[in-house]
């Protein structure tokens, strides 16, 4: 079956959902200026996508990178979210007392 004619054009009602907006903050995004640019972009050309906030954060993650590459540092490759152990350990260390000299 060909992917032709597949999924739904822009919906009116169309909200980015959570993932978009953690995605956003990760990579210094602001989200309703990718909305609207994505918003704007697809309804011209009549997009039709099966999961329209995962096109977002295609998007988004495109915007990311074209960025990055654009001052001349390489695309980074983007990160995952942190594991916890790494977090409770950065945070018990920046909360100890500091060392005293003797």
């Amino acid at each position: 079956m060909s992917g032709k004619g597949r999924g739904t054009p822009y919906p009116e009602d169309f909200q980015p959902n959570d993932n978009n907006m953690l995605n956003a903050q990760r990579w210094g995004l602001n989200l309703m200026d990718q909305v609207e640019a994505f918003s704007d972009y697809h309804q011209s050309k009549g997009s039709r996508f099966l999961k329209w906030n995962l096109a977002l954060n295609t998007w988004m993650r495109n915007a990311y990178e074209r960025r990055e590459s654009k001052f001349g540092r390489p695309a980074v490759p983007i990160p995952q979210a942190p594991d916890l152990r790494y977090s409770q350990a950065l945070e018990s260390y920046l909360l100890r007392p500091p060392l005293r000299r003797q």
